[in-house]
């Protein structure tokens, strides 16, 4: 996942100051403080880039919401309707989901990265917005469980999905290792 990792050093009596507006300089003295001073600014990038992956998940769940509603305004009166109180205690509620959105993707990602595959489309489209579109459905209906309803509708996308990278659309074990890695309740569909 090198994508997603920062190349910082620190060398050992060396100043390290953060880009991207952020500016932390630490004085280093060290082998070891070199060490943790890189390993620490890794840290943070690998933060950033699950932080705007999250961001974009929430903006494909959304946009899915809004493709299966007959209006915005509708949207939001479901969604004030199934939070009990706002649209913002509403998006409040799903923001986990987002969370697991993006942990999904970054574990599939790994495994297709260890089987020399690569996506087989855009994770966003496929999955993600396609999320979006059934946590509208389940708020038109009944709100229990919505969220253990939601995950394990992700995992079965994100299978789906997957399956597109092997022969014949097969199950990979790894992928369904991968996803259950990060939905441990969700339930692999059994082939038939």
């Amino acid at each position: 996942m090198d994508k997603f990792k920062m190349e910082a050093l620190a060398m050992p009596g060396s100043y390290v100051v953060l880009r991207n507006d952020v500016s932390v300089m630490a004085a280093t003295t060290s082998e070891s403080h070199a060490k943790d001073i890189t390993d620490a600014l890794n840290g943070v990038e690998l933060a950033t880039q699950r932080d705007r992956w999250n961001a974009v998940n929430s903006m494909a769940l959304m946009f899915g919401m809004l493709q299966a509603s007959t209006s915005p305004q509708a949207l939001v009166a479901g969604m004030q309707e199934a939070s009990g109180e706002g649209f913002i205690d509403g998006l409040t509620e799903l923001a986990p989901l987002a969370v697991k959105v993006t942990e999904v993707e970054l574990a599939l990602y790994a495994a297709a990265e260890a089987r020399n595959e690569g996506f087989p489309g855009v994770f966003q489209y496929e999955v993600t917005e396609d999320l979006g579109a059934y946590v509208k459905e389940l708020l038109s209906g009944s709100k229990d469980c919505l969220l253990d309803h939601a995950m394990e509708y992700l995992g079965n996308l994100a299978l789906k999905f997957m399956a597109s990278c092997s022969d014949e659309g097969t199950v990979v074990p790894e992928y369904v290792a991968a996803i259950s890695g990060v939905l441990p309740d969700w339930k692999a569909p059994s082939a038939s």
